[in-house]
This record gives structure tokens, C-alpha cells and sequence, in this order.
């Protein structure tokens, strides 16, 4: 696993993602759906598996799921699973938090 630091600190994550937003970040050549709900940060590759929308531009809510903007569809956030089983499971990133700041895992 190759780590790409993100943010130099939580302050700066904290500042740069609002609460129940998600932006793109690109890690090295991964286009990756960075999201911060309630329960922390999370990272999804930015392509739904149904027709490949990006989940950057979709919607979060209180159930920790990324909502697609094309076709509604939600994925959990923690494991990339499709909340009615209709397609494959998004690809989730591991993240972290330590001295250096905010890195994902890819």
C-alpha cells in the first residue's frame, strides 16, 4: 500500500472538507472521493461501479452513505457495499490521522 499525504494536519482536513461534504483528491493517478461525515473522513474511489458518476459530485447522508447524483444509488462509506445489492462494491481507502497530517492508503 502506497500512502499520499493529504492535509499537513486535522485542522487543515477539518478546514478544507465541511461536515457532510466530499471533495475529489487526486492520489498520485487514483481519483479518489474524499468525505467527512459525522463519524470522520472517508475515501471511495470517485467512479460508482453502476455507470461510473462521480460520487465528488454526489450527496452525503446520515447513514454514512455516499449518494450517487446520476441514479440515486448509496454506498456505504466503510465498505463500498450498494445499500439494495444492485452492482459491485465501490473501492474504499484506508485513512489516517497522525504527526504528518491526513494520508489515504491506496
Amino acid at each position: 500500500m502506497t500512502w499520499y499525504k493529504l492535509f499537513d494536519s486535522e485542522k487543515e482536513a477539518l478546514e478544507m472538507i465541511p461536515l457532510m461534504q466530499s471533495r475529489l483528491i487526486l492520489a498520485g493517478e487514483h481519483k479518489i472521493c474524499l468525505s467527512r461525515t459525522k463519524d470522520g473522513f472517508f475515501a471511495v474511489a470517485d467512479a460508482c461501479p453502476h455507470l461510473g458518476a462521480p460520487f465528488s459530485k454526489g450527496t452525503l447522508n446520515d447513514f454514512g452513505e455516499v449518494i450517487c447524483p446520476w441514479h440515486s444509488y448509496r454506498y456505504n462509506l466503510t465498505d463500498g457495499s450498494e445499500c439494495e445489492n444492485r452492482t459491485d462494491r465501490a473501492k474504499t481507502y484506508a485513512v489516517r490521522f497522525d504527526e504528518n497530517g491526513l494520508s489515504i492508503g491506496v
